[in-house]
């Protein structure tokens, strides 16, 4: 690969290939960025003859916002087979950085198409060799779905990938089935997360979830898996979930528990939900109320707290109607949140205020 001085090549003479960009679209700010400080930006490599970007989509579109007529740039001789990689290899080394997805999408080419082996891949685009290897395992995954399903799918990550090496193949079969036939209320395609994949395969692996439980779960569309733990009588999670039952006490409340977030999934949508009950909370004062609420409970009695001021009936009035109000804000906003395991949360909590009343 040998390389030009820099020289000034007209915009209109630059071809512009998105395909081999490694990224999905341009960053607005990186663009406007570069526009405040184009006269510091390194030049745009091009290929020798045919003057393919090969690095510089963003400096190229901001160079044409502020009207120039010529852009610095090096050709450099890259045959076409190797556009893509010296591309790819490019766009991770500087610039506006790659998201998860471009990476591994250039980390699985890098190993397929051009023969690395995982450990150069990792080195070329700065990852670890296992995040390599759990990038192939999501990409393979992806078209094992692609392929019965009969279109390009990609919703198997990291999450998911680690729930499915848990089980064997068969089981990986089923389960990767399951999690693109899922579907909303209104029957749109909401596949599992990886939070919801890895409570479906715990179902799996626990002896105590019956046959009829785990195959409604499988093969239900709206069947989701919730997030419950075996209670004092040591009945197993499966049956305290058909049972309806809250998850038992243990020595922390119900909102401090761990519970596998949406997020854990990388599921940007269950994020938005998540986020509008955490305002609609906020907006009826149900958040203040409780953080009150635990502060007096944990809270000695103290000279001239100003709970106690008219005497212990007082004070416990004013509690039990501080808890009232909460639990009314909880009960009003219960029906409408989403995702079903954020809701047994909220359920959680407002049946502990309700038992205090």
């Amino acid at each position: 690969m040998s390389i030009t001085d820099v020289r000034s090549v007209p915009v209109n003479d630059l071809v512009l290939i998105p395909e081999l960009s490694p990224r999905e679209r341009l960053c607005e700010e990186t663009v406007i960025r570069y526009m405040d400080s184009f006269a510091s930006l390194p030049p745009v490599r091009l290929q020798a003859g045919t003057r393919v970007v090969v690095d510089g989509y963003h400096r190229v579109e901001a160079a044409v916002r502020l009207g120039l007529e010529a852009i610095p740039a090096t050709e450099e001789t890259i045959v076409d087979d190797d556009l893509r990689l010296a591309a790819g290899i490019a766009n991770a080394a500087h610039g506006q950085p790659l998201t998860r997805g471009e990476r591994n999408r250039l980390a699985v080419a890098l190993v397929r198409q051009y023969g690395k082996l995982r450990e150069e891949a990792a080195q070329l685009l700065g990852m670890s060799p296992s995040a390599v290897t759990l990038a192939l395992r999501e990409h393979q995954f992806n078209e094992m779905l692609s392929e019965k399903l009969g279109a390009a799918v990609e919703v198997i990550n990291s999450a998911h990938v680690r729930a499915l090496y848990r089980v064997g193949p068969e089981q990986r079969e089923r389960l990767l089935e399951a999690v693109v036939t899922k579907v909303d209320e209104e029957g749109q395609p909401y596949p599992l997360t990886g939070a919801e994949l890895k409570m479906l395969v715990d179902r799996m692996l626990d002896p105590a979830t019956p046959t009829a439980e785990l195959n409604r779960l499988l093969y239900d569309p709206k069947a989701r898996p919730k997030a419950v733990s075996t209670n004092g009588n040591g009945r197993g999670p499966a049956a305290a979930d058909a049972a309806g039952e809250l998850p038992p006490d243990s020595d922390t409340r119900p909102w401090e528990r761990e519970w596998e977030s949406p997020l854990k999934g990388g599921d940007p949508e269950a994020f938005d939900r998540v986020r509008a009950v955490d305002e609609e909370i906020e907006r009826r004062g149900g958040e203040r109320q409780i953080a009150e609420l635990l502060r007096r409970a944990e809270a000695p009695p103290l000279t001239g707290d100003p709970f106690c001021d008219d005497g212990p009936a007082a004070a416990e009035e004013r509690l039990r109607e501080g808890i009232a109000a909460a639990a009314r804000a909880l009960e009003a906003l219960s029906p409408r949140v989403q995702p079903d395991d954020v809701r047994s949360q909220v359920a959680a909590v407002l049946a502990l205020l309700q038992s205090l009343l």
